[in-house]
């Protein structure tokens, strides 16, 4: 039996409906009362159908069209879909599956549940929280010793007739020690707590950065990419001080109001009473505002990552808002942001006055009617006057960590709110759906989609029973107009979503059987928006690269798409740092950089989508160009709109309304003038002529003629100090310029070029060259660059973003500005700066004397 509950009856009010497939019978009941009833046979399908703010069960019958089985609220519309999933399958396979569907991974959490959560992050630190606490103890049994050491002063030395010489004495040398020991084991317990806290929230963002990265698309789609990033940020923050302070505060006081307690029953049983007259109403206080705050809590963590979001979205997309003359406009939308965040933010001080300022009164009216009874009972000679001094010091420590209770709820209810949203990341619902330890088969065979539908929303499906073949090796063009279902191709080869009907084969192996991990790692993706990371050239290029990549590949793939050159022009060539996305690059570098690398990966097939959508004509022809020289023999599918990219493919599949409504060779199509003609017809003139596509290249051979065997090399100076002369298998080489493509990371790799700029020679290493060799080369690489290494730190100067360095190098003392945090590198130990003109600067810590490197360590 299926059974789910609606929450809305069928005159749309406020009820629960029971909705039920059974053996025989579809049934809806009310109270007992049957609303509907529909033979099983008699049903087609189920489908949900959402509306405004209502959704709808809609049964499809054999005999009576469409059925409005059930409406609900928004809320039930996720389990109405499985359950309308759960009915098809029931009705088509056959599956007699018993389930109940209810929304209870919708509800939220206790308080109570989400901190036992939160200290499950704790484990790897709990003897540093243990000792912490024990650390606590110890300081609590100190802070006992004071006030009954007051009492003995007072009542055996300055009010007693007689007394023991030494007894003042020793008593100022215990308290000293009870003072002296307090700091102390403060002080340790402080240093225990932060290092167990970093250490947890180290931990806890290690966790949360991974599962984020694991989350499925749908899931990042639906919370948005900046509420994430303010989960990893602020949220993480602020559940730190409650993992480690929060709880050894909550038992340190707990244990010092029931230590203290004992204490004042002790001294003083009759007055004790008094004190314990204020805890019920500061309890009944607590908890009402526990209640009632929780919501203004969330409101304030919805307002907060609001004005973080439009920050987000705003910042790295100034050049449309300046080109669109909208910064006025942004900064009275931002102020509004701004001001909804205040204004939660005072409602919630509000919040806490109301309340805790009763709080504090109680507190202060119990102390007066202890200083009013316990005066007079001193007057009337019936208790000594220490021990009263003494209950009112205790009394002030009872009522100190209950007096804490207006500054600690606050942060434990804004710890809570953050746990909560943290722990919406961890909701197994979220959990990607990917095929581990699967199958792994070549992913460059041919691709077929059979019967494939999909959409983002099941109810509007963007492909629709799709079914073509992509050939093994060739080049395959998907063409179409926007929103006809390209991407949604790509994503679905990528298996970053699953078809909701349908299978896609890789060769014969369905997809559903491959393993998830290996199908991308073999498929490498070149974006219509290329995306690049804070890194230098080299390492965005070789990210797809599973290992490490040899130098002279990296090179032999940008070669291939010919921005080798351009390169090679930049201050740090293959070392230089791509800055926020790439803005140092542009349109055309960026693009084919990310098609170098998706070569570099050898993978068995290369996905393009539209990667000259957004580019001149010039830069397009040069990424076409790039394109036409990928390895002949690889798979690629190209998602295309320009005629040229179509033209040049093996293999067209045109797409119209998420259907494929024309497939082919581009010539067949061409020939028969029908729609892929019709759609380019402008382009089509009379003088037009067909060109087969051009074969490939391996990307080997882009560097073929420049690889050499270093130990067979030998060079010599030149005329000039900068050139030199070189000889290896017969040819002897005059007046070559040494160029260094990776400075920083690679020094040994060496290209020799002649006068004209064409690069003759590729030494990987240019130390296996022989003696003389070696120091002929090091002579001219002397004068062509200047190598300033550091040896000891001056001074750093924040200025803004940048920092002023004084330094004494190899070369003399030097100032120095690096006018961005992404100026100072930090590879391996050797900390590169690079100043305001471009000059590379060497520092070497393990060189670097305790003063310098303390300098260094404070300011980065």
């Amino acid at each position: 039996m299926l059974k789910i509950t609606a929450d809305l009856s069928h005159e749309l009010e406020f009820a629960e409906e029971s909705v039920e497939v059974a053996t025989g019978a579809f049934t809806v009941t009310s109270h007992g009362r049957k609303v509907l009833s529909v033979p099983t046979s008699d049903i087609a399908s189920a489908f949900v159908e959402e509306g405004l703010s209502v959704a709808k069960l809609v049964v499809k019958t054999k005999s009576n069209g469409e059925i409005e089985a059930a409406y609900f609220t928004k809320k039930k519309v996720r389990s109405f879909r499985k359950f309308a999933d759960a009915v098809n399958r029931r009705l088509y396979e056959r599956r007699r599956v018993n389930k109940v569907f209810d929304e209870r991974e919708g509800e939220l959490k206790s308080s109570m549940s989400t901190i036992y959560w939160l200290y499950g992050f704790t484990s790897r630190h709990r003897r540093l929280i243990y000792a912490g606490l024990a650390l606590s103890l110890v300081s609590v049994a100190f802070s006992l010793v004071p006030p009954y050491l007051m009492k003995v002063l007072i009542d055996s030395v300055i009010l007693a007739p007689q007394h023991p010489e030494t007894l003042f004495i020793e008593l100022t040398i215990t308290l000293v020690i009870a003072y002296a020991s307090s700091n102390a084991v403060g002080a340790y317990q402080n240093y225990v707590l932060t290092k167990a806290g970093n250490g947890i929230i180290t931990d806890l963002m290690d966790k949360m950065f991974d599962r984020a990265l694991r989350l499925s698309p749908d899931t990042i789609d639906r919370i948005s990419t900046s509420r994430i990033q303010s989960r990893l940020t602020s949220d993480a923050g602020n559940t730190q001080w409650m993992l480690t302070y929060g709880l050894i505060t909550a038992v340190t006081n707990g244990l010092t109001v029931l230590g203290i307690g004992v204490m004042l029953f002790v001294l003083f049983p009759a007055l004790a009473v008094y004190v314990l007259i204020p805890v019920p109403f500061i309890t009944l206080l607590a908890y009402i505002y526990g209640k009632k705050s929780k919501p203004l809590y969330h409101k304030r963590w919805r307002k907060n990552s609001d004005m973080y979001t439009r920050i987000y979205n705003t910042m790295p997309n100034y050049l449309i808002v300046k080109t669109a003359a909208k910064e006025e406009n942004e900064h009275r939308a931002f102020n509004d942001t701004v001001g909804a965040n205040f204004d939660t933010q005072l409602n919630l001080t509000k919040m806490n006055l109301k309340y805790w300022t009763p709080f504090g009164l109680l507190i202060s009216l119990a102390a007066v009617v202890i200083w009013w009874v316990g005066g007079n009972q001193v007057i009337l000679g019936i208790t000594q006057l220490g021990v009263i001094t003494a209950f009112l010091a205790y009394m002030g420590m009872f009522y100190s960590p209950i007096a804490q209770l207006s500054s600690i709820i606050p942060y434990i209810q804004q710890s809570i709110t953050s746990g909560e949203r943290i722990r919406e990341l961890f909701n197994p619902e979220y959990d990607p759906k990917l095929v581990r330890n699967g199958k792994k088969p070549d992913i460059g065979k041919e691709i077929t989609f059979r019967n494939v539908t999909f959409g983002y929303d099941p109810l509007l499906p963007v492909l629709k029973d799709v079914s073509t073949t992509m050939p093994s090796g060739k080049r395959t063009a998907i063409v179409g107009k926007s929103g006809s279902g390209k991407t949604t191709m790509a994503k679905l080869m990528l298996g970053l979503y699953s078809p909701d009907d349908g299978d896609i084969l890789f060769g014969r192996e369905s997809m559903e059987r491959i393993d998830t991990t290996y199908l991308r790692r073999r498929i490498a993706y070149v974006p219509q928006d290329p995306i690049y990371f804070d890194g230098s050239i080299s390492y965005n290029i070789s990210y797809y690269a599973h290992g490490d990549v040899r130098p002279v590949d990296l090179i032999a793939s940008v070669k291939a798409v010919e921005v080798h050159d351009e390169v090679m022009k930049l201050p740090l060539k293959y070392d230089n740092r791509i800055r926020g996305r790439g803005v140092n690059l542009s349109g055309g570098q960026r693009q084919r950089l990310s098609i170098a690398r998706a070569i570099l990966n050898d993978s068995d097939m290369i996905l393009l989508d539209e990667i000259t959508a957004s580019l001149d004509a010039i830069n397009a022809r040069r990424v076409h160009k790039a394109v036409l020289n990928i390895e002949e023999g690889k798979t690629l599918v190209i998602i295309a709109h320009d005629i040229n990219e179509i033209m040049s493919s093996d293999h067209v599949i045109l797409l119209e309304d998420g259907r494929v409504a024309e497939q082919g060779s581009p010539r067949e199509l061409l020939r028969k003038k029908g729609k892929l003609f019709r759609m380019f017809k402008y382009r089509f003139g009379s003088d037009f002529i067909y060109r087969p596509p051009k074969k490939g290249r391996s990307i080997a051979s882009f560097v073929e003629g420049m690889l050499c065997d270093e130990r067979k090399v030998a060079t010599t100076p030149a005329s000039r100090a900068g050139l030199v002369n070189a000889e290896y298998g017969g040819r002897h080489m005059k007046e070559l310029s040494p160029r260094l493509p990776f400075p920083i990371s690679h020094p040994e790799f060496v290209i020799l070029a002649n006068r004209k700029g064409r690069e003759l020679l590729a030494l990987q290493d240019y130390r296996k060259l022989d003696r003389q060799s070696v120091q002929a080369l090091q002579r001219c690489l002397a004068v062509n660059r200047l190598d300033v290494d550091v040896l000891s730190i001056r001074e750093i100067r924040q200025t803004g973003d940048g920092m002023s360095w004084r330094l004494r190098t190899n070369k003399g003392e030097m100032r120095v500005l690096t006018r961005n945090w992404e100026d100072v590198m930090d590879n391996n130990g050797t900390v590169i700066l690079i100043d305001e003109f471009g000059t590379p600067l060497k520092i070497d810590t393990n060189k670097l004397d305790r003063k310098s490197l303390d300098i260094l360590e404070r300011s980065i």
